[in-house]
């Protein structure tokens, strides 16, 4: 007997894919990866598991742009997370340490230009675990 295709047979039928499903299982995928708040591995992941709309998602790497082509001008972590804030406002529950992390992750994928700014201003506000 001819082993059957059921993903091919329900696609076939109409089946459609649950996003709730999918971006669960990005999610689990990116955690066993190493994702985490504190080390975000991933922008678009970052935005899934603070579930940022694909706006605000764009608007965050618009922000870190402006930010590059303005950083002749004295940045620091507060200016650039009461941006982040303005323009993405469901940010303002992250902790500094999370939005710290954030800044390096956009840093490191998208705008090398803030790279230096992001790996040594912004270690006093890195997670630190107790009793290291």
């Amino acid at each position: 007997m001819k082993d059957r295709d059921i993903i091919s047979e329900r696609i076939v039928d109409g089946f459609v894919y649950d996003p709730k499903v999918l971006a669960q299982a990005v999610l689990e995928i990116a955690e066993y990866l190493g994702h985490t708040m504190q080390s975000p591995i991933f922008p678009a992941v970052f935005s899934l598991s603070q579930y940022l709309t694909w706006e605000e998602h764009d608007k965050l790497l618009d922000i870190f742009f402006e930010i590059a082509r303005n950083k002749d001008e004295d940045i620091d972590f507060m200016s650039v997370k009461k941006k982040l804030i303005k323009g993405v406002p469901a940010l303002s529950s992250l902790n500094d340490s999370c939005v710290a992390s954030l800044i390096k992750l956009y840093a490191r994928i998208y705008v090398p230009e803030l790279y230096h700014f992001a790996m040594t201003s912004l270690n006093e506000y890195e997670f630190k675990i107790e009793g290291k």
